[in-house]
Parts: structure tokens; C-alpha cells; sequence
């Protein structure tokens, strides 16, 4: 709709980049657009990518500093890109410490609460569960929190957890939320940036700007070294 009125210039921010998209997105080629995130290397577009791998990486590290060594994941869809990579990137830190990697302890949801809830339970339920749990969102992780509550567990003393986003509540929740930080101001700055950039030549090659996750380290996680 917005291409059959002619705009100058599109910031598509997409949950995901099924085929219908990707072919809408391939027959607007000459239309000059920025992607943001999910799996935009199949466009020839100027793209921003969350280095979702290396967020994944950033999280388990953290666990492993802290001397955790049964570590499990409550993830979203696997089918979606970014969901691979954040497990590729905690598959990563594994190998690297040297630690087993344990599938039953990568337990998939969907983003939202129920599912981490359902997810959570899961863990719960197995006899030989993770001292810590890597969750893909805030959202589930506090979720999760809730749910090891319920179940009579402490966050961090009994398990702890990690989310990612840092959203406005982790920092307020109890215990307040470790988390990995994307810094969306500056992720909307730079989709803008870019976009002005091809309206003003269209023949620039493609640019890809990636995003540095970082770690907010609050008080979910407990250190087992001491």
C-alpha cells in the first residue's frame, strides 16, 4: 500500500522474514529501504542486524564466569533467525568453557508468557535441572522468575536467570533482571540515517550496520565462585 503511494523511502521493522515478505520486499527493489533485523541478508537492502549470536554469547559467558556449568535456554520460535543465532552463540560459550551441551535443557516458547510459563514448568519438572536458564526475552524471563517463585525455587539462590531486551521493568523487578541491552535509540538514529542516505543517492552499495549487544549486570544471577 505505502509503495503504490509513492513514498520516498521505507524503515521496514518486521517480527519475521517469511516468503511473502521476502518477495514483496524483491519487487520493490527500486524502492530505497531500510531493514531492521530478522534475517534482512536475503535483501539486497541497507540492513541493521542485533548480532543475535553474539548476545547469546555475552549471556552464557556470564553464567560460566559466575561458575555455572548446567546451563539451559528458554527460547522463542526456533524456525526464526534470530532465535538460531542466540543459540549459536550460547552453544559457543559451552564449547569454549568446555561444558556439555545438555538438549533437554533448551526448552522453545514463542516470546510471550504463557509459553515461558509452560517452559518453565519443564525445567522444573526434570530431576537433573540447570542451576541457570538463559531466557531469549525480559518478558519470559520474568515469567520464568514468577514460575520458579511459585514452585518454591529462589532467583538467584536456587537458579538463576538472564533475559534479553532490557526492558523498562528488569530493572524494577524483583530480584532486579540481568539482561543483554540493545540500544534502540540508537538503533532508530542509525535506520534513519541510512535511509536518508539512499534517498540522496541510490547508487551507494548496500550498507549493513550491525548492532553491539551489551551486558546489564543487576542481581538474578548468583556467583557460585564465592
Amino acid at each position: 500500500m505505502l509503495a503504490e503511494k509513492r513514498v520516498d523511502g521505507l524503515l521496514v521493522m518486521c517480527s519475521d522474514l517469511n516468503e511473502e515478505l521476502l518477495a514483496l520486499l524483491e519487487k520493490k527493489a527500486d524502492l530505497p529501504m531500510v531493514v531492521m533485523d530478522w534475517g534482512t541478508q536475503h535483501v539486497n537492502t541497507d540492513c541493521i542486524q542485533d548480532n543475535a549470536e553474539l548476545g547469546g554469547y555475552i549471556a552464557t559467558k556470564h553464567f560460566i564466569e559466575n561458575g555455572h556449568t548446567k546451563i539451559g535456554c528458554i527460547s522463542g520460535q526456533m524456525d526464526k533467525l534470530t532465535c538460531q543465532e542466540r543459540l549459536q552463540g550460547f552453544r559457543r560459550a559451552l564449547e569454549e568453557a568446555g561444558l556439555t551441551y545438555h538438549p533437554e535443557w533448551i526448552v522453545e516458547a514463542d516470546f510471550e508468557c504463557d509459553s515461558a510459563v509452560e517452559a518453565t514448568n519443564k525445567l522444573i519438572a526434570q530431576e537433573d535441572r540447570p542451576t541457570a536458564v538463559f531466557c531469549f526475552n525480559d518478558i519470559m524471563a520474568l515469567a520464568a522468575i514468577s514460575t520458579f517463585r511459585q514452585a518454591g525455587l529462589d532467583v538467584p539462590n536456587d537458579i538463576s536467570v538472564i533475559g534479553y531486551d532490557n526492558i523498562d521493568l528488569a530493572g524494577f523487578f524483583s530480584p532486579p533482571l540481568t539482561t543483554i541491552h540493545q540500544p534502540k535509540n540508537r538503533l532508530g538514529k542509525t535506520a534513519i540515517k541510512l535511509l536518508m542516505e539512499r534517498l540522496a543517492n541510490k547508487e551507494n552499495k548496500q550498507q549493513i550496520f550491525e548492532m553491539q549487544p551489551e551486558l546489564v549486570v543487576r542481581r538474578s544471577v548468583k556467583n557460585l565462585n564465592k
